[in-house]
């Protein structure tokens, strides 16, 4: 750790832009389903789920569950200007060094007008 680049972390992540596994037919048709699903979150939601269970088994990792949630982005604002918001994140938690539950929650809102993110 100490001695060592501080950005040597950011150029190995950066030295990746692909993934090793290729999204399948049924990854592509339910990405299709979710650019067309509408506005409703809980539709949303369930088709997320049905591509992200699809993309963690051709990857080979542990099942995500996805939240959407129904509320305006997280944002920071100047009083003028939006300054930043969150999209969504991810959050895992472990138990004995291994990853037991895995979370990806996205905001179904935008920050400042409340709109429903497009797909």
């Amino acid at each position: 750790m100490f001695g060592q680049d501080p950005d040597a972390a950011y150029r190995r992540s950066q030295r990746s832009t692909g993934l090793p596994v290729r999204p399948t037919t049924v990854a592509r048709g339910l990405a299709l389903r979710l650019v067309d699903a509408g506005e409703d979150p809980h539709e949303r939601r369930h088709i997320g789920q049905l591509l992200l269970d699809e993309l963690c088994a051709a990857a080979g990792v542990g099942r995500v569950e996805l939240v959407v949630a129904d509320r305006r982005q997280v944002n920071q604002h100047d009083g003028r200007r939006l300054q930043s918001k969150t999209y969504g994140y991810y959050r895992c938690w472990f138990e004995e060094g291994e990853v037991s539950r895995a979370r990806i929650r996205i905001y179904h809102r935008t920050a400042v007008r409340g709109q429903v993110v497009a797909a």
